[in-house]
């Protein structure tokens, strides 16, 4: 009996398969955050960009939806875009632009549900450059 509680062949392997599971969702963990920053920052320069061209005129309030899903060809079918075009009566004149995307739509693997429900959300505004 003592030679086999003494016998430590074998031990390194256990402590490997014991392991390896945390390691492995902490390394996905840290790719995941990386893919939503990623996006994150991809739907905030396309909401940039978009507004500023809708504040030149090189598009119409009515073109920007499609315009902004061309640029976001991976997610396009779930992207929500609302444009918010300026608004004399209230004295306005700021387009604003706002993108949103289902956070699970870029997360490959959610084991623990953390990002259902959940959204990326940016906006942009600025200021109407046309001037009407």
């Amino acid at each position: 009996m003592r030679s086999f509680a003494r016998d430590r062949s074998g031990a390194g392997l256990v402590e490997f398969a014991l392991t390896m599971p945390i390691l492995v969702l902490m390394l996905s963990g840290i790719v995941q955050f990386g893919m939503l920053y990623a996006t994150q920052n991809d739907l905030m320069n396309t909401a940039r960009e978009a507004s500023r061209r809708l504040a030149l005129g090189d598009l119409s309030v009515a073109q920007t939806p499609g315009w902004i899903r061309s640029r976001l060809l991976e997610t396009s079918e779930e992207v929500h875009v609302d444009v918010d075009p300026p608004s004399e009566a209230a004295g306005d004149d700021m387009f604003t632009v706002t993108i949103a995307l289902p956070a699970a739509s870029v997360i490959a693997f959610d084991p623990f549900g953390l990002f259902a429900g959940r959204q990326i959300d940016v906006q942009v505004s600025v200021l109407d450059e046309k001037g009407g």
